[in-house]
C-alpha cells in the first residue's frame, strides 16, 4: 500500500487519515494491536518519524494507547461518535473582506463544513513589548482534527499577520444528526456503490488513485471485496467486488468525477491506467465531458461543470466522488 503521490496532505496526514478509518469501520477492533511502526514505515514507503507523526495524531485524538515494551494498541472502547472528531478552529484578522474571502476557500477546499464570521471584534493583546487595542474580524469554522494540519498551513501561508493567532476547541455535544457524507440522508441507512472487477488488486490501486481514497486493511475471510474509503471521512463508500464473468454490456450505472480542469484530468486517469471512449469532448447545456473506461472496462464520466454548478470544487481536490 502506498500514498497517492497527487495528494497535497503530508503523508503523516494520509496515514493517520488511513488508519483512522480502519478504526473507525473496526477493521481494527477495540483492543487490537496495530501492526508495528517498522511494519507500517514499510507499508506505506516512508520514514519512521512519518508513521510516528501519524500516530501521535491518532493517539491525541484518543483513538490509540501506547503500551510500553508491547506496542500501539486500538483504545478499548465502544467505536467513538463522530462528535469527538468534531471541533471548532478560531481565527482572527484585521481585515474582515480578507477573513471572509478566506473561510470561503477553505470551505471550498472541504477543510471546513462551515465558518460563522463575526465582526468586529475589540481585540486587546500585547505584541513585542506594546500592548494594542483595535478592532479585528474572528471566524469560527467547524470542522475535523484530522483537518487542522491543513488549516494552518494554510493560515501560515496566507495570513496578514506574522503569527497568526489559531485556537482548536473541541466540540464535545451538539446535534447529533451531523454525520459525514457517506451516511447518506436517513441515520439508519449507509450508501455505499459497488463496482463489478475482475482483479482486486488492480482496480484498488485505479480506483484509490483516481479518487484520493485509502483500501482498508483486508481481513482474512473477508471474500472477494475491498472496502475504499474517503481518506477525510466525506464521501461515498466504494466497494470493489471480484467477479468472474466477463463485462458484455454497458453497465447501467456509472460514476461521474466532477472537475475543473478537464483535459488534465482525463490525461492523469489515463496514465492511470484509464482507457478514453470519446476523442472529443461531449457537450450539453454547458457541461463538457469525456468517457472513460476503467481497467475493467467499467464505463465513468469525467464532466467539467458550467460556473454554476462549481460550488464544493478547486483544483487541489480532483476527481472525488
Amino acid at each position: 500500500m502506498s500514498l497517492d503521490p497527487d495528494d497535497p496532505r503530508p503523508p503523516y496526514v494520509q496515514i493517520a487519515n488511513a488508519l483512522r478509518a480502519a478504526i473507525l469501520t473496526k477493521t481494527f477492533a477495540p483492543g487490537e494491536q496495530l501492526p508495528s511502526g517498522n511494519e507500517l514505515a514499510k507499508r506505506y514507503g516512508v520514514a519512521r518519524m512519518t508513521v510516528q507523526h501519524a500516530l501521535r495524531t491518532l493517539r491525541d485524538e484518543g483513538l490509540i494507547v501506547s503500551r510500553q515494551g508491547r506496542g500501539v494498541f486500538v483504545r478499548e472502547r465502544a467505536m467513538r461518535p463522530v462528535m469527538d472528531e468534531v471541533c471548532e478552529v478560531i481565527i482572527t484578522a484585521p481585515d474582515p473582506e480578507w477573513l471572509a474571502a478566506f473561510t470561503r476557500k477553505l470551505a471550498l477546499d472541504r477543510l471546513c463544513a462551515a465558518g460563522h464570521n463575526f465582526v468586529p471584534i475589540r481585540s486587546i493583546y500585547r505584541w513585542q513589548g506594546q500592548i494594542y487595542d483595535k478592532a479585528e474580524a474572528r471566524v469560527a469554522l467547524r470542522t475535523r482534527r484530522s483537518l487542522l494540519p491543513q488549516i494552518i498551513e494554510r493560515v501560515k501561508q496566507e495570513h496578514p499577520y506574522e503569527v497568526p493567532s489559531i485556537v482548536m476547541v473541541p466540540i464535545t455535544d451538539g446535534n447529533p444528526m451531523r454525520r459525514p457524507a457517506r451516511y447518506g440522508g436517513r441515520a439508519d441507512t449507509a450508501l455505499a456503490v459497488v463496482l463489478d472487477c475482475a482483479d482486486l488488486d488492480r482496480a484498488t490501486r485505479f480506483w484509490c488513485a483516481a479518487l484520493g481514497y485509502v483500501a482498508l486493511p483486508k481481513e482474512p475471510g473477508s471474500g472477494p471485496y475491498h472496502v475504499l474509503l474517503p481518506a477525510d471521512g466525506d464521501g461515498i463508500e466504494l466497494l470493489l467486488q471480484q467477479v468472474p464473468d466477463p463485462k458484455a454490456t454497458k453497465n447501467r450505472m456509472h460514476l461521474d468525477l466532477r472537475v475543473l480542469d478537464l483535459e488534465a484530468e482525463v490525461s492523469r486517469l489515463i496514465a492511470l491506467g484509464a482507457r478514453s471512449a470519446t476523442d472529443e469532448p461531449l457537450q450539453n447545456n454547458g457541461w463538457d465531458w469525456h468517457v472513460l473506461l476503467d481497467p475493467d472496462g467499467n464505463e465513468f464520466c469525467v464532466l467539467r461543470p458550467p460556473d454554476e454548478n462549481r460550488d464544493g470544487l478547486s483544483r487541489s481536490r480532483r476527481g472525488q466522488l
